[in-house]
């Protein structure tokens, strides 16, 4: 984008929007949320202690990835919501 403030306000909508879609999730990805998190402790679990911290960056790097795969799935949307009204006159 060109215009800095005007990237700086897409960048506090998009951080704004993702926040209140994370308090407010449907309840199917509570329950997916909840099933990983029972997964993930049982193999904490069972794993040696020499293994904990491969299992603790492969965490680390999910939590990372998810956040990746959110902010391009609402950038993507927020685009596509932008470009409708252009895309509807042709």
């Amino acid at each position: 984008m060109p215009d800095e403030s005007l990237r700086k306000a897409f960048d506090a909508f998009v951080f704004e929007r993702m926040n209140d879609v994370g308090m407010n999730q449907p309840e199917y990805l509570d329950s997916a949320v909840a099933e990983l998190e029972k997964a993930a402790l049982e193999l904490k679990a069972r794993l040696p202690d020499e293994l904990l911290p491969l299992y603790l960056e492969c965490e680390n790097a999910f939590s990372l990835f998810d956040a990746a795969i959110q902010e391009a799935y609402y950038r993507a949307g927020f685009s596509d919501a932008m470009n409708l009204p252009r895309l509807l006159e042709e």
